[in-house]
């Protein structure tokens, strides 16, 4: 498994069913109430994408929780509880993809829920910024 398969399979067992988790694109039109989607960088993706003259890996990645704002006295609050959910699973974790050395993602920053007003029903969305460092083995 690639650094970006061992990040999107711990995001999807720390939310509940029927919260879908997005690989930096939303595939279902329209997109279902709850969703997450993960920006990770094309060099976690390929075991193979470290080139020759450097055996370390620095990257950061985002995520971003979306709620729906059907019912508005609650949004902000599902949303800012899927970002926490999507946080705890994250901060902390320890990462070891074949050829690399052990990895602990650390949490670098967050905005706060606020809704998106280019969308039809205004979702709000919460995002928040990971990284980590590993060197090959």
């Amino acid at each position: 498994m690639t650094h970006a398969d061992l990040i999107i399979s711990a995001v999807q067992a720390a939310v509940p069913a029927g919260v879908k988790v997005y690989d930096a694109i939303v595939t279902d039109a329209p997109p279902p109430p709850r969703y997450v989607v993960l920006y990770i960088p094309d060099v976690l993706r390929e075991m193979t994408s470290i080139d020759q003259v450097s055996d370390g890996l620095s990257c950061s990645f985002q995520a971003t929780s979306v709620a729906s704002n059907q019912y508005p006295a609650y949004a902000a609050a599902e949303c800012r509880w899927l970002a926490t959910a999507v946080a705890d699973a994250l901060t902390d974790l320890v990462i070891t993809p074949p050829g690399m050395a052990r990895a602990q993602i650390g949490q670098t920053g967050s905005q706060p829920p606020r809704p998106d007003e280019a969308t039809p029903d205004k979702k709000v969305y919460a995002t928040a910024q990971f990284s980590f460092r590993s060197v090959q083995t």
